[in-house]
């Protein structure tokens, strides 16, 4: 062995325990920088509400995917883990578990309907997981007040006021309800009679459908008996199209009522399922409109990354694609690596939040960030006026 093959083995075994030390050093925080900041969903993605976890997963992906061209947050890329529940609550809280300890989300985000949140709420809550926005204006998940709990949409409260107050202004006083037999139908209908009541009124003729459910006639021929002049509908998508599309095919006289649904019916779903048969159809809405983005920024880059994507232009969509551009803020406001803590305390903390023409106010005691609400009409085919 010479002395040239001893030098150099030499200088390898004294230079090891240094190169080691090198990559760690670089590789320690690449790696951390490289770690996904986890969001995860409990959604509905199948069933009969696939529509509408559907479309909010794929605007607040569409806001996800820009953050992280652009570095992420803090180096780190934010990808959401979406599970599906099918609308049901038992699975809603099984995915919550799965999310919170294989998963490792830092928050649950954009959970579909109220009796899904609300069956994931003893999960997360044990575990001290924040919530964002999910697509629920449930009263009971706003009051009292959980400082786990983040909403982006106005309130099912809200949502009855506007409805029933352009109802009232146009001179309609008998009122009829249709709602889902459910914790969302029932939280719909006490805006509604508080609604009411605020005018001195009350519902002329209650009728309930099941959860998930299509069979109408029974509601109908309830809700005729009284001769409303108009009727709220507090359903999903799939009950409020098949009920429209039986009422309606009554008569020209059950054609002149007014009808008005709250948002989660989703308006482009039910525009599609009914078409001309919808004309006139009244949704209340808790994002600005999507299709004359001019007076919303927020709402253009949603449109403008749709068309990029080759998305369709939704509400939802529009709902989620916010929801996602809100959180982002706020993981952005954390200047070390975010943790559930850190993000409620953040929450808890932050300053008014204005995406664009779409502001969002949190406080210390403050969950619910938005209180907007309008009424756009159908017309036609993936027609709406406002």
């Amino acid at each position: 062995m010479n002395r040239s093959t001893l030098t150099r083995r030499g200088l390898l075994q004294q230079a090891t325990p240094l190169l080691a030390a090198m990559a760690a050093s670089w590789g320690g925080p690449a790696r951390a920088q490289s770690e996904a900041i986890v969001l995860g969903q409990s959604a509905a993605l199948s069933g009969v509400a696939a529509a509408l976890g559907t479309q909010f997963r794929e605007g607040a992906l569409l806001a996800l995917e820009a953050a992280n061209r652009q570095g992420g947050v803090g180096g780190r890329p934010v990808r959401l883990v979406s599970r599906d529940d099918s609308y049901d609550p038992q699975r809603a809280a099984e995915n919550t578990r799965l999310l919170i300890e294989q998963d490792q989300a830092v928050a649950l985000f954009g959970y579909t309907g109220t009796a899904t949140t609300r069956a994931a709420l003893p999960v997360f809550g044990a575990a001290q997981v924040p919530m964002f926005a999910p697509l629920t204006g449930a009263e009971s998940l706003r009051n009292p007040f959980n400082p786990l709990i983040w909403h982006v949409r106005a309130s099912y409260f809200e949502e009855a006021e506007t409805l029933v107050g352009q109802l009232h202004l146009s001179g309609i006083r008998r009122l009829g309800v249709v709602y889902q037999d459910d914790a969302f139908g029932q939280e719909g209908l006490e805006g509604v009679r508080r609604a009411l009541e605020r005018r001195g009124l009350s519902a002329v003729a209650l009728a309930s459908l099941p959860r998930q459910g299509t069979e109408v006639e029974a509601a109908v021929r309830t809700l005729e008996a009284a001769q409303p002049g108009g009727l709220l509908l507090i359903t999903p998508p799939g009950s409020t199209a098949a009920f429209v599309k039986a009422w309606r095919g009554r008569s020209l006289t059950h054609k002149t009522v007014a009808l008005r649904a709250f948002s989660v019916a989703d308006a482009n779903q039910l525009s599609q399922a009914l078409g001309p048969l919808g004309e006139g159809v009244g949704l209340s809405q808790v994002v600005p409109y999507p299709y004359d983005a001019r007076r919303s920024p927020v709402a253009q880059a949603y449109v403008d990354a749709s068309a990029r994507a080759t998305r369709p232009v939704t509400f939802l969509g529009l709902e989620g694609f916010i929801a996602a551009k809100a959180l982002l803020e706020v993981l952005r406001s954390l200047e070390a690596r975010p943790s559930r803590t850190r993000l409620v305390e953040a929450l808890r903390s932050q300053p008014r939040l204005d995406l664009g023409g779409f502001p969002l106010a949190f406080g210390p005691k403050q969950n619910a960030g938005s209180s907007f609400v309008e009424v756009v009409a159908l017309r036609g085919p993936q027609g709406f006026m406002r």
